[in-house]
């Protein structure tokens, strides 16, 4: 998934991080130990508001892999708080450990 999403206040839709290109094969993330959070331009953790906690899951790499993608829901924001960094870190079965950073530009156009 690419490392900059620009989107509208009122959309709302799913988000992803990959491991796919650093992980040994069969590697997948474990869910438990894994976590989305995003702050906003003033470094304010938005996460409750910013991304629906509750839709956190596991998916899988459209080019192979088994549970090697990290999901969570992007929704609201404004373009006040733009940029707003959403990191994913990701715990493996293997016990690796990856962390992707995101950008969500938020602008009503």
């Amino acid at each position: 998934m690419a490392n900059t999403i620009e989107k509208q206040p009122y959309e709302s839709f799913m988000i992803g991080a990959s491991i796919y290109d650093v992980a040994e094969v069969g590697e997948g993330i474990t869910l438990l130990l894994s976590t989305a959070t995003a702050i906003d331009r003033d470094g304010t953790d938005v996460s409750a508001t910013l991304l629906d906690q509750a839709t956190l899951a596991l998916a899988s790499d459209d080019q192979g892999g088994l549970d090697n993608v990290l999901t969570i829901r992007l929704r609201a924001g404004s373009d006040a708080g733009t940029p707003y960094k959403i990191t994913f870190k990701m715990e493996t079965d293997l016990g690796n450990k990856y962390e992707v950073d995101v950008t969500a530009n938020v602008e009503e156009k």
